[in-house]
């Protein structure tokens, strides 16, 4: 799941004395990680091998919220965020390359499309919402501290995510055993 933290950093780090340089060095780094060569070599190992390296990457992604969200070490928050930004577009190639396998050729524009508008919904019509009533119920408005407590939901949504991709990547690989 993908957050834009820069707003938390700056509420709970904004007295740092590195706080301004460390948000233009963020703000300056671009570039573009590419583990599509890792998720293609998975899938030669079978069908739901793409499945299973994105469900390890939102794996990775639960220790790297902890950091980002408990912390106050300046160096660990800036590489925690850093991880996590990774991690969090790693599986984007594997998984429109899975839609697409398991779609076929006929239905691709399709199964893209089914796949994007149910992110979409994830993230924006139940995560989003569902952090701020939390943040509402915790009163962040008096005391932002307990808005970490709120943004739990999001190593919580990388572990039902790892789980679900985990479990359609045997599915996947069940199948495919079925046919051979």
């Amino acid at each position: 799941m993908l957050i834009d933290t820069s707003g938390f950093l700056c509420v709970f780090h904004k007295d740092e004395p590195d706080h301004v340089e460390a948000v233009e060095l963020y703000q300056r780094t671009d570039f573009h990680l590419t583990h599509g060569w890792v998720a293609d070599r998975l899938r030669r190992t079978g069908r739901g091998g793409r499945m299973f390296f994105s469900s390890f990457a939102a794996l990775c992604a639960i220790p790297c919220w902890f950091a980002l969200l408990f912390s106050d070490n300046t160096v660990l928050l800036l590489a925690s965020n850093f991880v996590l930004l990774a991690l969090s577009l790693i599986w984007l190639g594997p998984a429109a390359a899975d839609v697409h396998e398991i779609a076929g050729p006929q239905l691709r524009g399709l199964g893209i499309g089914i796949y994007f508008f149910a992110v979409n919904i994830a993230a924006y019509a139940i995560g989003a919402p569902l952090i701020g009533k939390l943040n509402d119920v915790l009163g962040a408005d008096r005391n932002p501290s307990v808005m970490r407590y709120a943004l739990l939901v999001c190593p919580l949504a990388c572990l039902l995510s790892s789980l679900l991709l985990w479990l359609g990547g045997r599915r996947l690989q069940r199948d495919s055993n079925k046919t051979v």
